[in-house]
């Protein structure tokens, strides 16, 4: 028997749902609309279900031994405790970008509410 790393859970069920709508409305958010709101909540939100991804996976590696017992063989898996690690890497890459996502959405809209937007000699940033 490996260790419990190998076993699938909700964790790896979440993770990966979460990836495939963060790239949806990724793609989504590349068509311009007049509704900043939306992504800004949606932002908001992702930001949100990265970090706690990022952190429940922490909390399972946090002391995980990187082996496991076939038998009474001790067995080394270590190569899976590196694709963990680069999972626990990228949920933290995601949730940063998406709080950067958040802020710019949030520093246009204060912009455009002020009516500076799109006005000669006037950046957004």
């Amino acid at each position: 028997m490996l260790s419990p790393l190998t076993t699938p859970d909700a964790l790896l069920i979440s993770a990966a749902v979460l990836a495939s709508l963060s790239i949806v409305l990724s793609l989504l958010f590349l068509i311009p609309t007049t509704a900043p709101i939306v992504h800004w909540t949606t932002d908001l939100f992702l930001t949100g279900a990265w970090s706690a991804v990022f952190a429940f996976l922490s909390m399972r590696l946090a002391g995980q031994e990187c082996v496991g017992y076939w038998g009474n063989w001790r067995v080394s898996v270590e190569w899976l405790c590196s694709e963990w690690r680069a999972m626990e890497a990228f949920a933290c890459v995601g949730a940063v970008l998406w709080c950067v996502s958040f802020g710019l959405g949030v520093l246009v809209g204060r912009k455009e509410k002020k009516g500076r937007v799109g006005q000669p000699g006037v950046t957004t940033v």
